[in-house]
């Protein structure tokens, strides 16, 4: 979500583009073959990118919804996609267990980053743009240096599985959503655990930093979204009203509002006043087939 559309990304191989203004359907993008399983837009706004378990990812201009660039060489699902701040790359994460590093101006790898020994399922680029931090299934969260594409720090995570990684925009938290439906809070500079928050009730598969850094969201299996104080990692509300897996989650650029997908196929505004569920003049629920990534 960039403030004036929302998109998102479905099971039946399209990407929808919707107005923030009137929630109306005003695009549909296809090019995959297959799930398109992560989307995001780049930091200058002129860019979509798409990862697809048809081992793809793409780059779409935003002016004229066409596709611009078709990246090659993943050879299992491509799962995760993500820009670094300055919009120079895209990341991609794949069932291949490689991250791949493409420059935005063309199609050829620029690095291959090889150290998960399981599918990668979390990227995410620091804002400073000096580091790049990944997530695997083989339990273990990467940092990378983007100088030198070399892991800098390895985080363990007591054996469980970790779906998602963030990085906080001041830069000073890493956190992890694990399986086991924790959440495991990191320092950025020391590496050391800050805290463990424990609430959700299943794995958690979604989470988003606030820009104004007062707030954490984390989205789970367990059907809720549960919003963290940063100041003292306390638990300050817990949203109900999806009815299945929140798998995405993004707080917009100005904070004001919290969007929430899920495999129930719908997306969801919430305000962040007082947390309250937004209405809808045009229900994206009822609209697509299966639409549940966004961004």
């Amino acid at each position: 979500m960039n403030g004036k559309w929302l998109v998102s990304g479905s099971e039946d191989n399209s990407i929808k583009l919707w107005s923030t203004e009137s929630w109306e359907l005003i695009h549909t993008l296809q090019g995959h073959e297959g799930f398109v399983l992560s989307i995001e837009f780049s930091p200058n706004g002129k860019w979509l990118g798409s990862a697809s378990y048809d081992n793809l990812v793409k780059i779409w201009s935003t002016d004229n919804w066409e596709v611009l660039h078709t990246m090659t060489g993943h050879e299992a699902s491509a799962n995760v996609v993500c820009f670094s701040h300055d919009n120079k790359w895209i990341a991609s994460g794949s069932d291949d267990r490689t991250i791949k590093v493409w420059s935005t101006n063309v199609e050829n790898v620029i690095h291959k980053i090889v150290g998960h020994v399981d599918k990668i399922t979390g990227l995410d680029f620091s804002h400073d743009g000096n580091w790049l931090v990944s997530c695997s299934g083989d339990s273990f969260v990467k940092l990378w240096s983007t100088q030198t594409w070399e892991v800098i720090q390895t985080l363990p995570t007591s054996g469980h599985n970790v779906n998602v990684v963030k990085i906080s925009k001041d830069g000073k938290y890493i956190a992890a959503g694990l399986a086991n439906s924790s959440i495991q809070i990191c320092s950025f500079d020391s590496w050391d655990e800050v805290c463990l928050l424990n609430g959700h009730e299943q794995s958690v598969m979604s989470l988003t930093f606030s820009s104004n850094t007062k707030w954490l969201a984390s989205g789970s299996f367990d059907k809720t979204i549960r919003i963290w104080s940063i100041d003292n990692w306390t638990l300050m509300k817990t949203l109900p009203g999806h009815t299945s897996c929140v798998i995405s989650i993004k707080f917009t650029a100005d904070d004001r509002l919290l969007i929430s997908g899920s495999y129930d196929c719908t997306v969801k505004v919430w305000s962040t006043e007082d947390w309250s569920l937004q209405p809808q003049k045009n229900d994206t629920s009822s609209r697509g087939n299966g639409h549940r990534y966004f961004s």
